[in-house]
C-alpha cells in the first residue's frame, strides 16, 4: 500500500519540477528565435512578462492577492533584491512573510522586469513585435509559464518544506535539463569536459535529495501540528 506523500518530500518534488522546467527556458527560447527572428532580448524580456501575467493570474484565481501590510525592512530588502538575484529569491522563500503571497510578489517582479527588458530592447533598435502564427504565439506562451510562472511558484512553495541550501543544489537540474533538451531537439552536443560537469552536477543533485534539510520555521510548524493533533 502506497504511504501519502509527507510535505518535506512534496517538497523535494516540487523543487525537481522547478530545476526542471527553468532548464526549457534556452531550448525554447532558441525555437522562438527560430520561430519569429526574436533577438535575445526581446525573448527574455516577453518570458518574464509573460510569466509575471501569469503568476498574478494564479493569485487572483485562488483569491491570494496580498502584499505585506506592515513594515518589515530586512524582508522588503530581500524581496527587492530577489528580483534581480536568485540566492535572495531562495532566502526569501525559505521566510516567507504570514501576509506575502509568493506568487503575486513574483508576479509584480516580473511584469516590472519584463518591461524594463522589453524597454531596452526597444530604445537598442530590436524588433520586438511578434509574428502572430500560432506557432510563435504557443511558443512565447509556453516560455512564459514553465520556465517563468510554474518553475518560480514550484521553487517558492517547495522552500516552505525544504532548506534554501537544498533548493539552490535541487535547482541545478536546470542546466542539466537544458543540456538534455539540447540534444534531444536542437541536436547539439556535449563534449568531454561537459559530460564530466554533467555528472557532477548530477552527483549534487542526488546528495542533495538524499538529505533534504528542513528550514526551521517549517520544522516548528510541523512540530505544533503533530503536537496538536489527537493522540
Amino acid at each position: 500500500m502506497l504511504r501519502p506523500a509527507t510535505p518535506q518530500t512534496s517538497g523535494l518534488l516540487l523543487l525537481v519540477v522547478a530545476g526542471v522546467a527553468w532548464g526549457t527556458s534556452g531550448t525554447l527560447g532558441t525555437l522562438l528565435n527560430r520561430a519569429s527572428g526574436l533577438g535575445f532580448l526581446p525573448v527574455a524580456g516577453y518570458r518574464i512578462l509573460i510569466g509575471g501575467l501569469l503568476l498574478l493570474a494564479a493569485a487572483g484565481f485562488t483569491g491570494r492577492v496580498r502584499l505585506p501590510r506592515h513594515r518589515s525592512g530586512r524582508r522588503r530588502v530581500l524581496a527587492m533584491a530577489a528580483c534581480a538575484a536568485f540566492a535572495a529569491i531562495s532566502l526569501l522563500g525559505a521566510r516567507p512573510e504570514r501576509d506575502y503571497d509568493d506568487a503575486t510578489g513574483s508576479g509584480l517582479a516580473f511584469l516590472l522586469g519584463g518591461a524594463v527588458v522589453l524597454g531596452v530592447a526597444l530604445a537598442t533598435g530590436e524588433r520586438v513585435t511578434i509574428d502572430p502564427a500560432p506557432g510563435a504565439v504557443a511558443l512565447v506562451v509556453a516560455l512564459g509559464l514553465i520556465p517563468s510562472a510554474v518553475a518560480y511558484l514550484a521553487y517558492l512553495r517547495g522552500l516552505r518544506t525544504q532548506s534554501s541550501t537544498t533548493g539552490v543544489m535541487v535547482a541545478l537540474l536546470e542546466p542539466l535539463t537544458g543540456a538534455a533538451l539540447a540534444f534531444l531537439v536542437l541536436g547539439e552536443r556535449l563534449g568531454p569536459t561537459g559530460l564530466v560537469g554533467a555528472v557532477l552536477l548530477l552527483a549534487a543533485v542526488v546528495l542533495a535529495s538524499l538529505r533534504p534539510g528542513v528550514p526551521a520555521h517549517a520544522g516548528e510548524r510541523l512540530s505544533r501540528a503533530a503536537g496538536s493533533a489527537p493522540g
